[in-house]
């Protein structure tokens, strides 16, 4: 390059040229090899920011993807999708270390405590009461539904007596404050229905 512009500068300009056209070729031996190294970082700089961009898009996708549908008791029917459900039952099919992982869904229901808020959850399963606390995701006790004697509802409250006592509590007497007669009464038959289902 810096000799065959040294050459071609000396024929077109004389000894002038040759000192142009040598000054071009050794400019162009630095110059070019700079710019390629530039050009190259440009473009892997390019390639690093498209890639967070796909990592980024992707994140936005996931985060609307629906969770996994629900497959209901042991016959696994499915119903029209519900996302309560759906999320519900992920939490339990992923909760720490797995112990309802292969639990049967059958149905859950949100506890309305104070000022309108939704803090609890009791999840009924083939093969637990699960009353979960929404907000940390926390199990504040479980036991299966075989364990349950005898059901009550006194007021707007459930009481569960127990053979043994609930995972996680020392108790054998588990009441459960509910925010109105209707929701109380609906939950009632639910658990009813899932231990009768139980001595069949």
């Amino acid at each position: 390059m810096c000799i065959r512009d040294s050459i071609q500068g000396a024929s077109q300009g004389g000894v002038g040229g040759f000192l142009k056209g040598t000054f071009f070729g050794i400019t162009g031996l630095v110059v070019k090899p700079v710019t390629g190294i530039l050009d190259a970082t440009s473009k892997a700089a390019e390639g690093i920011k498209n890639t967070t961009k796909l990592l980024d898009d992707r994140a936005v996708i996931d985060q609307k993807m629906r969770k996994p549908r629900v497959f209901y008791v042991k016959d696994q029917y499915f119903l029209t999708y519900n996302d309560f459900d759906a999320e519900v039952n992920t939490i339990l099919k992923l909760y720490k270390g797995g112990p309802y992982a292969n639990d049967h869904y059958v149905n859950a229901h949100q506890i309305i405590q104070s000022k309108g808020v939704s803090e609890f959850v009791l999840v009924l399963t083939i093969e637990h009461l699960i009353f979960m606390n929404k907000q940390t995701g926390k199990i504040e006790w479980d036991t299966s539904p075989k364990n349950i004697e005898k059901i009550d509802l006194v007021q707007d409250n459930l009481v569960l007596y127990l053979r043994e006592p609930a995972r996680k509590t020392d108790t054998t007497n588990i009441k459960i404050k509910l925010p109105d007669t209707q929701q109380a009464k609906t939950i009632y038959d639910d658990v009813l229905r899932l231990k009768e289902s139980m001595s069949n």
